[in-house]
């Protein structure tokens, strides 16, 4: 069917390019329909002219092919006819669509040309507008899904994130916990386990170097944090995670640089700013202190980093420390900075030291001494205090009453607080753990108050509560015991005014190897409390009043010596041998085998790693031999380890803690020490008394207890194990030393170590009137040096 040309002019004009391409496309659609059928006749043709070419086969088939070939052929044939009418009919219904198209446009052009083009563009703007809906819809459903896929990635994120969190959380806390029960190897598994978990937690590098300081491996530490700084260099925390780990293990000087390098290179890190000000004040660095201060409050863009809570902090710290700089004599308008080598913990102290006492300073009780110790735990200290407290009443009667004063207290530290009660002591509060750092009444100004708070906050509790116990107790001596309770207590009693203080040392001068185990400012502490008038600085021996009198740089004599007292009628109880076997027995040692033994705590200081050691070398070499080492103390259950997995529990035994020191001492041959620092040794003054030959390393007082050479044998300061193992074999080799010791022994500690000696010498400390006035003279002239 054909349109006229003048119906196809009409078209155009009314119906426009629309129309015309409508039409244009059936008319290409029905040409396509032709070719498509004369191009399959043609093919058609071609192949039955084929068929015919290759009707005659090379060769005659069997007659049932000729049926087959003739039914395929049939069968083709059919389908050719069928594809044919097919495309008829398809051209067909080409056609007709033409058909209907065209007489569709004729009754539209007959319902007029207006409404025809406006129908058109209105469907043609529908479309626009249902594809430019459409198109927005997608894009929303994807920028939908886009969000989705990000806050679930996000969400998987933070859970990854939480869970990472929480498991470093959880074994954080397991690992203090483990801490808690003592067991170095276990703490540290534990803090492996830490590190394992986050390589670069400083957290469980601080860990693991509290464990080294416990364990006394002093050297390695500077290595573990040189370790540590190689794996984080190029984490973006390096400095400040590296401040925080110099810090605990007391490197202060790399401490301080990396957290100055951690403000330049992240001023505006609000961590870095946080840490830098706890950091700063915490160990009185006054000159970078206030260089923080001044930058941070001035700057602006280190104002713009930090919150309005913390920008108030910074504000309230910069005003203490300018009023503490003036308390201790140094104007910030007039002098500048203080100078680097300023701490202003040492400057609180010489002041509150040089300052009188305080305001409301109370009437002493004449006679009543305070004791101030570190616990009642089992230790020599708690020992010679016991024997001081049970003897002096027989020799003087200016005595009113002991009080003891132990800063830390629970069940396993009561060892011996039976024993003072028994003795007639009254005793004091203990220190609580937790609370406030003061007590509510101190009866201190704000400017003592504030200079206090220079130091650090364990400092501060201690001597709050003492201060409290002065006050209540009225005591006229204060008698501290060892170094770190001598700072607490000696700085309590000078605020409280307390006529006189007696400062026992009972080891070594915090120099060289102790000097990694005492506080920063225990020298300006004790420079301070000794320029009181009253204050006495005492030790257990004179090698010990040496290196003090060295290190304080103070006058020769200045300090005064006390040996340990020992009361030999009454420590050797009436069935002693006869226990002796008992206790050997039950340890299962042979009675002709040899035994050395030793009591001490298992702590850093007393070495109990190389104690073993050495008796492993002598055991090799002298199977017969029994080790028994008696004691606790947070190094014990690995001391226990060590020679479990050695397979020496039967040579080496630990029987723990014992009140029979001196039943002990009579089953031994021989005590063995490993102390790296020492005062005096209780336990080598007793086994003089019994006749038992000693081995010790040359350090503090040590060589003072016994006649080297003689009764015993001294090894290195520093000895290898095997040193130690050569001279306890000369030791057990050789009968002399046994029958020197049982020969001289005894009569050598009563001349010097004797209870009464004791008592005198701190009958004279006291300013009471002892029976011998050589020690009171030694004693005044000390005083008198010291004025």
């Amino acid at each position: 069917m054909t349109i006229s040309a003048s119906m196809e002019k009409f078209l155009v004009w009314a119906t426009g390019s629309r129309a015309s391409h409508l039409r244009l496309r059936l008319e290409e659609e029905a040409r396509r329909l032709h070719e498509e059928q004369a191009r399959l006749q043609e093919e058609a043709a071609l192949a039955e002219e084929e068929e015919v070419r290759l009707a005659e086969p090379l060769y005659r088939p069997p007659p049932e092919l000729h049926v087959r070939e003739a039914k395929a052929r049939e069968e083709e044939a059919q389908a050719r006819h069928a594809n044919e009418r097919a495309l008829s009919a398809d051209h067909e219904a080409h056609a007709k669509v033409l058909a209907r198209i065209q007489g569709t446009l004729t009754r539209r052009l007959s319902w007029g040309l207006p409404l025809f083009g406006r129908g058109i563009r209105a469907r043609r703007a529908a479309q626009d507008a249902r594809k430019t809906s459409q198109k927005i819809r997608r894009d929303q459903l994807l920028g939908r899904q886009q969000q989705q896929r990000a806050r679930h990635e996000k969400r998987c994120q933070q859970a990854e994130r939480r869970q990472w969190r929480e498991t470093r959380d959880r074994l954080t806390r397991a690992a203090r916990e483990i801490r808690k029960t003592g067991d170095i190897e276990k703490t540290r598994a534990a803090w492996d386990r830490l590190r394992r978990h986050d390589p670069a937690s400083h957290t469980a590098r601080i860990g693991e170097i509290m464990l080294l300081r416990q364990s006394g491996q002093f050297e390695a530490i500077e290595e573990a944090v040189s370790t540590y700084a190689a794996e984080i260099l190029h984490h973006p925390q390096h400095h400040l995670k590296l401040a925080r780990v110099a810090e605990a293990g007391k490197l202060l000087d790399l401490a301080t640089a990396h957290t100055q390098q951690a403000l330049a290179s992240s001023p505006r890190d609000r961590e870095a700013l946080r840490w830098a000000a706890r950091f700063f004040t915490k160990h009185g660095l006054a000159r970078c202190a206030c260089q923080l201060f001044e930058r941070g409050l001035g700057e602006g863009e280190i104002r713009t980093a930090l919150s309005k809570d913390e920008l108030a902090e910074f504000e309230q710290q910069w005003n203490r420390l300018q009023e503490a700089l003036r308390l201790v004599g140094w104007d910030l308008a007039t002098q500048g900075l203080p100078p680097e080598t300023m701490r202003l913990a040492d400057e609180a102290i010489r002041t509150l030291c040089s300052a009188p006492g305080s305001s409301a300073a109370y009437t002493p009780v004449p006679g009543r001494v305070l004791h101030v110790l570190p616990s009642f735990g089992p230790g020599g200290v708690q020992r010679q205090t016991l024997n001081l407290v049970r003897h002096l009443p027989e020799q003087s009667e200016l005595l009113e009453r002991f009080v003891m004063l132990p800063l830390k207290g629970d069940a396993s530290l009561d060892f011996y607080r039976m024993a003072f009660e028994e003795a007639g002591a009254a005793i004091a509060e203990v220190m609580p753990a937790e609370g406030p750092l003061l007590p509510p009444d101190t009866s201190l100004s704000p400017e003592q108050l504030l200079l206090l708070h220079q130091l650090p906050e364990r400092s501060i509790r201690e001597i709050g509560h003492i201060l409290a116990q002065i006050r209540h107790w009225r005591p006229e001596i204060v008698h501290a015991w060892s170094d770190p309770v001598n700072i607490s207590a000696g700085l309590a009693a000078a605020l409280a005014g307390t006529p006189r203080m007696v400062l026992g040392a009972r080891s070594s001068a915090p120099t060289g190897r102790r000097a990694a185990t005492s506080a920063l400012f225990t020298h300006a502490a004790y420079q301070a409390l000794l320029s009181r008038p009253g204050a006495l600085l005492t030790t257990n021996s004179q090698a010990a009043a040496r290196e003090f009198e060295t290190w304080l740089e103070r006058k020769r004599e200045s300090v005064v010596t006390v040996y340990n007292g020992l009361h030999l009628d009454g420590m050797i109880p009436p069935d002693l041998h006869s226990r002796a076997g008992q206790l050997r027995q039950e340890l299962g040692i042979p009675p002709q085998a040899a035994v050395v033994g030793a009591a001490f705590r298992f702590n850093a200081e007393k070495r109990p790693f190389l104690w073993v050691e050495a008796a492993a070398h002598v055991i090799a070499q002298r199977p017969e031999t029994h080790f028994v080492l008696l004691g606790d103390g947070m190094l014990r259950p690995a001391v226990h380890r060590w020679v479990a997995e050695r397979g020496l529990e039967t040579k080496i035994h630990l029987p723990g803690l014992s009140d029979e020191v001196a039943s002990w001492i009579a089953a031994f041959d021989a005590v063995f020490l490993t102390s790296r620092y020492e005062g005096t040794a209780n336990i080598a003054l007793e086994a003089q008394a019994l006749g038992c030959p000693v081995v010790m390393p040359d350090v503090g007082g040590l060589a003072e207890t016994f006649l080297p050479g003689e009764t015993g044998l001294l090894t290195p300061a520093d000895p290898a194990p095997e040193e130690c193992a050569d001279r306890l074999l000369a030791c057990l080799n050789q009968a002399h030393y046994k029958e020197a010791a049982r020969f001289h022994g005894e009569a050598f500690i009563r001349s010097r170590f004797g209870i009464g000696a004791y008592v005198e010498g701190y009958m004279a400390c006291y300013g009471w009137h002892p029976v011998c006035p050589e020690r009171a003279n030694s004693v005044e002239e000390g005083l008198r040096r010291e004025a």
